[in-house]
């Protein structure tokens, strides 16, 4: 009886060792792999769309609110395109 809770112990340790090393190991890739990443400057938005400025500002500042600072905006694309442009 003993030998099997001995068993037990071990295996559960040995698990919870590779589940420990599986999540350090998955953080670790994720902060390397940011670094390397490109970094978009703050005028990641398109400047050339009909937007106006005040717009793609209330826009970058709910997302960036929205997301915790971790959103970007990339690009700014009409869904319903008007006419008169």
């Amino acid at each position: 009886m003993a030998i099997g809770w001995t068993m037990l112990g071990i295996g559960m340790l040995t698990v919870f060792i590779v589940l420990l090393s599986v999540v350090l190991l998955g953080n670790l890739l994720i902060k390397i792999t940011n670094q390397f990443s490109l970094t978009i400057a703050n005028s990641d938005i398109d400047t050339a769309t009909s937007i106006p400025t005040h717009v793609r500002d209330v826009l970058k500042i709910v997302v960036e609110k929205e997301t915790g600072g971790q959103g970007r905006i990339h690009k700014i694309e009409r869904l319903n395109p008007t006419n008169d442009e």
